[in-house]
């Protein structure tokens, strides 16, 4: 039997969230593609994910810029119960970039976070279809009233819809990154993890 020795351990770990939840984003992307069972939840969390990654940038990027500024003073007092779309504008001001949330990628950053919000707020709706005469075969009717009565979150769950604003979402974190930290890929890199073992019972 293997006698247990003894260790001291420590670590430093810089956790950037970023990074990790775009890559969760996509990995239910990809398991909903994979396994139809359940796909509109997977879905449905990759969505919530995809908006956690900008939020995430946000707190990283603020920070970075600003230093001690985002996190009191004038800055904080800027940015209390401000939306997310004010401190990413914010952000972008500061290191000389702009966005633009009628064009893309930015509006289907604002897409994102307007289903976040239907989903962090729901309630109960009512929707009517006027009567609406189409032209389909017998077998495509039902799957065409649903099209027709799909709301834009109903479409943005959808999973081509879905696949294409992550993938915008990445690409607008990457021109932003690029005028924060002057590398496109800084803010999708994982953080640093260093582990330090010694043996208190060498041998």
């Amino acid at each position: 039997m293997r006698k247990k020795r003894g260790f001291e351990v420590s670590r430093d770990f810089d956790y950037r969230p970023a990074p990790v939840l775009l890559h969760g984003a996509k990995s239910l992307l990809s398991r909903a593609r994979e396994e139809p069972i359940g796909a509109l939840w997977k879905r449905m969390g990759a969505l919530l994910l995809a908006a956690f990654t900008i939020e995430g940038f946000i707190n990283t990027a603020g920070p970075f810029l600003f230093e001690d500024r985002w996190n009191c003073g004038e800055v904080k007092r800027r940015l209390e119960r401000k939306s997310w779309s004010c401190k990413l504008k914010l952000i972008a001001k500061e290191s000389g970039a702009s966005i633009d949330f009628g064009e893309r990628p930015w509006s289907s950053v604002k897409r994102v976070f307007e289903a976040r919000d239907h989903l962090a707020h729901p309630k109960p709706r009512s929707d009517h279809l006027p009567p609406t005469v189409v032209e389909c075969h017998e077998d495509e009717v039902d799957a065409l009233v649903d099209e027709l009565t799909m709301t834009t979150f109903d479409r943005l769950l959808r999973a081509e819809d879905l696949e294409f604003v992550v993938a915008d979402i990445e690409a607008a974190l990457k021109q932003l990154s690029h005028s924060v930290y002057g590398s496109e890929w800084e803010a999708l890199l994982n953080g640093l993890k260093l582990t330090s073992i010694r043996d208190l019972d060498p041998l």
